[in-house]
Order: structure tokens, then C-alpha cells, then sequence
């Protein structure tokens, strides 16, 4: 597992030279992935490579967020069970362990439930590593433009965030689209459908 949020991004970055080795680059992550994706900008461009499109699918700085440290057990199987299409709000005051989360996989019929129990453990060390690395990262500076794309159904537990809290690190604009959904639900297909609607635009535009 990497150790810091830019190992992440210089790793991502060698996966992507093996296809393509040179920019100009179009990048988009969702949550931690925008962070990642943002950090792989500045060092992109600290190579001097192009970025022509950052993307970020409702991510936000580290201290904006209600994470201070790597989440418990319980909590990253919470997270576990939303990656997995299931509500969290729905689990009431039940203590969640391992073997239970595994069996409201099942019962809800989720693709995680599909797989090997040690690949679904594995899920979730990565997100408790990925929470605690997140927590300890400071954006470096992208010298261009975002386009962003904001979840607008909040749960009560959450202060809303807005994407200005980037402007501390985008030198350029930071143009937002507001899509009607949860945050979770992001990379569904009815949410994916308008994202992609509106990156088709984008890229004809930078092909002109």
C-alpha cells in the first residue's frame, strides 16, 4: 500500500505513461480520487507535461473534511457497505463487524458479495490506508482550470463543502456542475449519463 497520497499519484502516473507518454493528459478522480488525480496534475506539470482537463468528481481538501485519522473497523465497513451500493443510513444502532457486513452484502444481492472474502478485506485496508494518507496531505498547486462536478443531496452528519475550498491550490477557475444525487452515488449510471454528457462537450472542444 502506498504511504503518502503523492506515491499514489507518481504510481498512477507511471500506469498511464505505459499507454500514453507524453500529454497533453485529461485526468478525472471521484473523492479521494480527485485528490489524487489533482496531485498528478501538479506533478505533470511539474515534468512539464500538458493538462488540458482536471476533473474532480466531488473531492475536496483533507481539512475540510470530517476525517482527522484512519477510520475504526466499524467505520470502514460502513464505508465498505456504501461502496457496495448499500445505504448506511439504513443500519440502525447495530454494532457491525466483519461477518456482518459480509451478510448484508449477500442479502442485498451486491457485486462485492461476489467476491473472494479476502479480496473484501483487503477493500477495506485499502480504505483505512487511503483515509489516513489523505488526512496527512497538503495539495500542492495546479496552474489551470477545474471542472467540477458537486453532489447536492447532503446527509444531515455532513457540512456541506463547497468547491471554492480549492481555490487555495487551482490557479485558474473552477467551473461547477451540480448533480442531483448523494455523494456515493456519483458513479451510478443515471449521474454518470449527465457527467458524461458534459465531458463529451469538453472534449470536442479541446479537439477543435
Amino acid at each position: 500500500l502506498p504511504k503518502t497520497l503523492d506515491d499514489m499519484a507518481t504510481d498512477y502516473i507511471k500506469q498511464i505513461r505505459t499507454v500514453q507518454p507524453k500529454g497533453p493528459y485529461h485526468l478525472l478522480g471521484w473523492s479521494l480520487g480527485g485528490n489524487v488525480v489533482q496531485a498528478m496534475a501538479t506533478q505533470l506539470q511539474n515534468q512539464g507535461e500538458v493538462v488540458s482537463l482536471l476533473v474532480m468528481l466531488d473531492a475536496y481538501p483533507n481539512h475540510f473534511l470530517p476525517i482527522k485519522e484512519a477510520p475504526d473497523d466499524e467505520e470502514a465497513l460502513i464505508a465498505l457497505l456504501a461502496l457496495g451500493g448499500y445505504d448506511p443510513d439504513s443500519l440502525g444502532e447495530k454494532p457491525l463487524d466483519f461477518e456482518a457486513a459480509i451478510e448484508i452484502l449477500r442479502r442485498d444481492g451486491s457485486a462485492l458479495a461476489s467476491l473472494d472474502e479476502t479480496v473484501i478485506l483487503n477493500l477495506k485496508n485499502t480504505y483505512v490506508n487511503s483515509v489516513g494518507i489523505l488526512g496527512s496531505y497538503k495539495p500542492k498547486t495546479f496552474r489551470g482550470n477545474v471542472l467540477f462536478f458537486r453532489s447536492t443531496i447532503i446527509p444531515e452528519w455532513f457540512d456541506p463543502i463547497e468547491p471554492d475550498s480549492w481555490k487555495p491550490y487551482i490557479n485558474g477557475q473552477i467551473e461547477q456542475i451540480d448533480i442531483d444525487c448523494r455523494h456515493k452515488d456519483l458513479c451510478q449510471p443515471e449521474p454518470l449519463a449527465q457527467i458524461g454528457k458534459v465531458l463529451a462537450v469538453k472534449l470536442e472542444e479541446l479537439n477543435k
